[in-house]
């Protein structure tokens, strides 16, 4: 077999081609394909758990990066295949490592909704706090995503609240840019800068009216928060 055919296999779980592959040329175990990836990142983004426990015994490297710089746990999160984050997790793989765009595991979680391996993520003790290139935490992306109870965990493991992006936009900013009445109730009773100003001098309020969303400020006065808090409770 060629260095080809086992990315092939892997992205099919042939198993049965993977080891006669690795049989005649264990070398091939972390050969990169003409993207970078190895043999595991294509098992991991496809979902091929059985392919990438038996890479892993193999001795494959678990922090092997891509011409993304993305390693294989990032694939697992994108495509949402829990247990195998859960197995790259047991085999050391590096929570934290960045890509060519500053994004850890959890910003990819994230951007994809997979709530389930943020909470798997969350609980090996990921850092929260860690920014992309654009400045954004995952506090950012999940105010963006507009999900209070995820916001309310990264708050509780202590997230930044008032984290400035590149443009100077702080997790309030995007709840009231998207008009999201809990999310933006939640950053307020948490103690979140109404009065920070981005990088075009607009605060939270300012950007709400600016996109429509006149609703918004009663809540980031603080006098209509309480209400859409116990909506979230119901």
């Amino acid at each position: 077999m060629t260095d080809i055919d086992i990315h092939w296999a892997a992205n099919k779980g042939d198993m049965e081609k993977i080891e006669e592959a690795l049989d005649k040329s264990p070398m091939l175990i972390d050969e990169p394909n003409k993207v970078g990836m190895t043999p595991l990142h294509i098992a991991c983004e496809r979902g091929k758990e059985h392919v990438a426990n038996f890479l892993l015994e193999r001795g494959a490297n678990v922090n092997a990066t891509d011409e993304k710089r993305r390693i294989p746990l990032h694939y697992a999160c994108i495509s949402g295949h829990r247990r195998i984050v859960e197995l790259l997790l047991n085999n050391d793989a590096d929570y934290d490592a960045k890509d060519k765009d500053g994004k850890c595991a959890l910003h990819h979680a994230l951007e994809w909704e997979r709530t389930e391996i943020v909470e798997v993520l969350i609980s090996r003790g990921v850092n929260i706090n860690l920014y992309d290139k654009d400045g954004k935490t995952p506090l950012h992306y999940a105010s963006i995503w507009g999900n209070s109870d995820i916001m309310d965990l990264f708050i509780s493991k202590g997230a930044y609240i008032n984290m400035q992006d590149k443009e100077g936009r702080t997790p309030l900013h995007y709840t009231a840019w998207e008009g999201n009445k809990q999310a933006t109730a939640l950053l307020v009773s948490r103690g979140a800068n109404v009065n920070m100003k981005d990088d075009l001098g607009f605060t939270p309020k300012q950007l709400a009216l600016r996109v429509g969303h006149s609703k918004m400020v009663e809540i980031l006065k603080g006098t209509g928060a309480g209400e859409y808090l116990k909506k979230r409770h119901h």
